[in-house]
């Protein structure tokens, strides 16, 4: 957890040299990005000063998450687009929902001036994307772009497991089993485990520390040298 802290320092104390073009979509998500992936390393290491594990692995998923689209984007530029298509696929989702089901959730928007119109905006720009060749990416294929598809096929599953309560991660959670094996007990606010955390720990870690370096070759802030591996 030290090297963690002393790494989120080193990413504050740089923070100054990020300079970007406001006007461009692709330094706006990287930056975006970025900050999500900073803000969740912050909450990991306070959850883990306080000896508050049972949130780590669902954090951790949404940082690997972050950290996975920011590499789309710095090799290939152009996923900026396949994120736009991500983004009104799930507007339509909830937006057609709301026209179609009677959901007190979802009156408001139901209700807004020009619904209609903003339904069928969106579906002639979603159209246009996936004609060009920008349809909204499964999880998977963004792993499998960056050359993460072993990480995709364990690490992440794992921490799926976790944010939707998987029995495995209920048990893990849990349950205690005795020393002869033969019976278990169900605990709250089980003890944290600083080896059984550690290990998503390093994995948010190693994408904090390859998102900067990332981070300050794109916008060639002339630090990213700073965050060579270590």
């Amino acid at each position: 957890m030290q090297s963690y802290s002393d790494l989120l320092t080193k990413v504050y104390d740089n923070f100054e040299h990020i300079k970007f073009d406001r006007k461009s979509k692709l330094h706006l998500y990287l930056v975006c990005l970025y900050c999500t992936i900073v803000e969740l390393s912050d909450t990991l290491i306070c959850l883990g000063n306080n000896q508050k594990g049972v949130a780590v692995p669902t954090i951790s998923r949404t940082l690997l998450e972050a950290y996975v689209d920011l590499k789309n984007l710095e090799q290939n530029p152009e996923h900026c687009y396949n994120m736009d298509s991500s983004n009104i696929k799930e507007w339509l989702r909830v937006t057609k929902a709301a026209g179609n089901l009677e959901n007190p959730y979802l009156k408001g928007l139901a209700d807004l001036e020009d619904f209609e119109e903003q339904i069928s905006e969106w579906e002639t720009e979603l159209e246009q994307l996936c004609k060009d060749g920008h349809p909204a990416l499964k999880q998977i294929k963004k792993f499998q772009n960056v050359g993460m598809e072993k990480e995709y096929r364990s690490i992440y599953n794992f921490l799926c497991s976790e944010s939707h309560n998987n029995i495995r991660s209920l048990q893990g959670r849990h349950m205690e089993i005795n020393a002869a094996g033969d019976d278990f007990k169900v605990v709250a606010f089980r003890e944290f485990d600083n080896a059984e955390e550690d290990e998503h720990i390093q994995t948010c870690r190693l994408c904090l520390q390859r998102a900067s370096k990332a981070i300050h070759i794109a916008l060639e802030t002339g630090k990213d040298s700073v965050f060579n591996d270590t």
